[in-house]
């Protein structure tokens, strides 16, 4: 639990400290089976009705709880928190890490961390284990009033471990969120803690050999484990799983260390583990709204988590754990059922009116949801982003084409969205007189590749064919074609070499016969931010505003890729560089931030696009700029 909290804290700390849920989980096989072999039942319905019981006095009332003030807290911040809600109504339903897979979450990015139901992922997967397994204990003989030797049990329960093993490395390498969030990928986990209980009960005399293995050595291992890179998540969690098996079972048998594991402070943290988990994710990432995570804060943050979890053990999870619902086991399974559902209805109620619940000034209202679009007209990211596959034609050009006026150039929009992004600076132009024109294709740079002949070039791509074609007819003498990539994002970068560059000198040289110049949009800096309300000027969110998330990933990185792309560029005489950093950033990339300090509306809508409102502040820079290369008529 501990090893958890601080990777959620900061995970350069303890980089796979998130592999204390995996501990969890072999730990919860072991509890959950030694519980159930402990109880003898007349049948399978009195067997399934007294575990369910204990199932849901345990674990639903401190999550209704949780979920509903957590919700309703989390809107007096989050002016859009369906995302989030909806994650904690699947959690109450043991669904969310299901819900999370849908939406193909990544555990580790910013997104993630913003959703206060996120970590409820591990609640889903252990719920449906609790659907099957007991079904596979009761089949073994576990549980039963007749005696029985479940060896079988473990001839099964290793063949299907082995099997959610090797779906679970596979999938890791090709689907991530399918091998962290579903429950077959992690029936192997809580798999092992059960095996490991039987065999400890069948074969206890072999499990002596592990008496020369001192526990202090193992716990060591483990904890070495959890400072392993992430990039060996796979290696990891499988050893992870092992030693906490191995620990386990040593903790069992004479051991001169158990006396750390016996420590008070120890076992009240294993008494509030349930608690301290759902409270301190919320307290985490209600901070990422708010104050931020900070050095300073943390004693405060840690404080909270430790009440809040100390509080619902104390108030909520014991006394009606320990009470008796009704005499009547349905009945007491109703209730559960009951309340989930009540739980549901508060917070689709909390949702419906999160606007009056709101306490700051929406960023992410009517101006940042009409993004990508120049307002009255049929340009905007529907009809000239095109989904990859899709090509451009007359037809599709003539409504992302608005034409010229006073005998100012054509400005030809073409690339990635982070060409689309530059809509605000479209506009603007037009309103001076210059046509403008968007032709992008969503997630995929404009790349002309070169060939052995520096003359000749040709594209990976028919939709980058249909581009060219497009501005051979249509790009005339004085016009502007303005090339907007992306080059951060993963892979990316590869592609700003070699061939690229063979190939865009050649476009450009090809252009320069028509008199056309091309300009190439330099790197612009890219932040950890999901939604942009969490660095615009709130009153409750001061701190953020120089966390690490509202400042660039790396500006020396976007520095050195600047240079990169200038150092490889064609020398062309029609050929130009222009870099927004300058006005985005007049104070320095260090010091650069999503939202204009003097309006205070914000000049990036998420991590790595500009507003409409960021756009626009390029325009008369972008003006002086090619006013200073000749390009503006007399």
């Amino acid at each position: 639990m501990v090893a958890v909290i601080v990777n959620h804290f900061n995970k350069d700390i303890l980089p796979s400290g998130y592999l204390g849920v995996d501990m969890f989980f072999v730990i919860s096989g072991f509890v959950i089976t030694s519980s159930l072999a402990g109880r003898s039942s007349q049948n399978f319905g009195d067997f399934l009705a007294g575990f369910y019981v204990r199932r849901i006095k345990r674990i639903i009332p401190p999550l209704v709880l949780f979920v509903v003030l957590t919700g309703a807290l989390l809107c007096l911040f989050n002016p859009g928190p369906g995302e989030s809600m909806r994650t904690g109504v699947s959690a109450l339903f043991g669904v969310s890490n299901l819900y999370l897979l849908k939406g193909s979450t990544d555990y580790f990015a910013v997104a993630a961390e913003i959703n206060v139901f996120t970590h409820t992922w591990s609640l889903g997967v252990e719920e449906q284990f609790y659907l099957l397994f007991p079904l596979l204990l009761w089949w073994a003989g576990v549980g039963r009033v007749t005696a029985s030797r479940p060896v079988r049990l473990m001839w099964v329960t290793g063949a299907l471990s082995l099997v959610s093993l090797a779906s679970f490395i596979y999938l890791y390498q090709v689907s991530q969120p399918t091998a962290y969030f579903s429950m077959p990928t992690r029936f192997w986990e809580l798999a092992v803690g059960s095996m490991l209980f039987v065999s400890m009960k069948e074969f206890g005399p072999h499990f002596r050999l592990l008496q020369t293995v001192p526990a202090y050595l193992l716990a060591i291992s483990l904890l070495a484990v959890l400072f392993t890179p992430f990039q060996f998540a796979v290696p990891a969690t499988v050893a992870v799983v092992m030693l906490t098996a191995l620990l386990i079972a040593r903790l069992g048998l004479p051991n001169d260390a158990l006396g750390i594991f016996t420590q008070k402070w120890v076992v009240n943290i294993g008494l509030i583990s349930y608690s301290l988990y759902l409270w301190h994710w919320a307290v985490l990432s209600l901070s990422r709204w708010t104050i931020g995570v900070h050095w300073w804060t943390v004693p405060f943050q840690v404080a909270a988590m430790l009440l809040l979890a100390i509080a619902s053990y104390r108030y909520v999870e014991t006394p009606l754990r320990r009470s008796e619902w009704s005499p009547l086991r349905w009945r007491s399974i109703t209730y559960g059922v009951s309340a989930t559902v009540c739980a549901a209805g508060i917070m689709t109620g909390i949702f419906l009116v999160r606007g009056w619940l709101y306490t700051g000034e929406n960023y992410m209202g009517a101006s940042l949801q009409q993004e990508n679009l120049i307002e009255g007209t049929s340009v905007d990211q529907t009809n000239c982003m095109l989904a990859p596959g899709n090509s451009f034609t007359e037809s599709s050009f003539e409504a992302c084409h608005l034409t010229a006026r006073d005998g100012k150039p054509t400005i030809f929009f073409v690339g990635s969205s982070h060409a689309m992004h530059l809509a605000g600076l479209g506009q603007g132009l037009h309103e001076r007189g210059f046509g403008v024109a968007f032709m992008t294709t969503q997630g995929h740079n404009f790349y002309p590749e070169g060939g052995a002949d520096p003359e000749t070039f040709g594209f990976k791509s028919t939709q980058d064919r249909a581009i060219f074609s497009i501005l051979e007819s249509h790009a005339v003498r004085g016009s502007v074609v303005v090339v907007g990539n992306r080059y951060f994002q993963d892979g990316y970068e590869k592609e700003f070499v070699g061939s690229y560059f063979e190939g865009l000198n050649a476009f450009a040289r090809r252009f320069e016969r028509k008199g056309v110049t091309v300009v190439h949009i330099l790197p612009l800096p890219e932040f950890q931010f999901h939604d942009i309300n969490q660095c615009a000027h709130q009153w409750f969110n001061a701190g953020m505003r120089r966390a690490g998330i509202c400042l660039p990933k790396d500006p020396l990185t976007r520095l050195r890729q600047s240079k990169d792309v200038e150092a490889r560029s064609p020398r062309s005489e029609n050929f130009l560089q222009y870099d927004p950093v300058k006005v985005l950033c007049p104070s320095g990339m260090a010091e650069c931030y999503p939202v204009n300090p003097t309006s205070k509306l914000p000049t990036f809508r998420n991590g790595d696009h500009l507003s409409n409102y960021g756009a626009s502040l390029l325009v008369d820079d972008f003006i002086e700029f090619i006013g200073r290369h000749g390009l503006l008529p007399p």
